[in-house]
């Protein structure tokens, strides 16, 4: 309680615990749009020029923090078929 008392009189605000929002990402799109490069731009920040096709769904979880905000985002990215 001191604590606290001490830190609204500095004006400052104790340390929280970041708040983690989740969202649901789904890549949708006809036959070579460019689903699977974005897909792979957002998850490891690589551009492969040549893909495969995609035949089936693709799940892979990202996430990306934002301390100045104290902030967590958590997206669950999912690339389908075209």
């Amino acid at each position: 309680m001191a604590q606290e008392a001490a830190a609204a009189t500095s004006g400052s605000l104790p340390d929280k615990q970041p708040v983690t929002i989740s969202k649901k990402v789904v890549l949708l799109g006809a036959t070579a749009v460019g689903k699977t490069s974005i897909f792979n731009r957002i998850h490891s920040n690589e551009y492969i020029e040549e893909n495969v096709t995609t035949m089936a769904a693709y799940f892979r979880p990202k996430t990306i923090d934002f301390p100045d905000k104290n902030c967590k985002v958590k997206i669950n990215l999912w690339d389908t078929a075209g």
